[in-house]
């Protein structure tokens, strides 16, 4: 199985403790429009990775990022590991 961007977006609103519909409120679309991104349904525009990355005060390279990764535990390690470093290091650094 390959990870696909959806599966990037739904890991880092879920390590952030945000609910499809808390997250969909707070960027201002639909619940349905999240669901549908985070089950790789649609393809999110460059408008939204950018709006992503703003709201979660990452890089948008991040959602890409992980695109090469086999296994959904591996992602969301590396997600927590990304979100860990910019919150303690203030750095996207996620290659080590």
């Amino acid at each position: 199985m390959c990870i696909l961007i959806g599966d990037v977006l739904k890991g880092v609103r879920k390590c952030s403790g945000l609910t499809q519909s808390e997250f969909a409120k707070e960027i201002n679309v639909s619940q349905s429009y999240i669901s549908k991104l985070e089950k790789n349904e649609i393809s999110p525009n460059v408008e939204l990775l950018d709006l992503y990355a703003k709201f979660f005060d990452v890089e948008p390279e991040l959602f890409l990022k992980f695109r090469n990764l086999k296994d959904k535990d591996s992602l969301a390690t590396k997600i927590r590991i990304a979100l860990f470093k910019k919150l303690i290091y203030n750095t996207d650094n996620t290659d080590e």
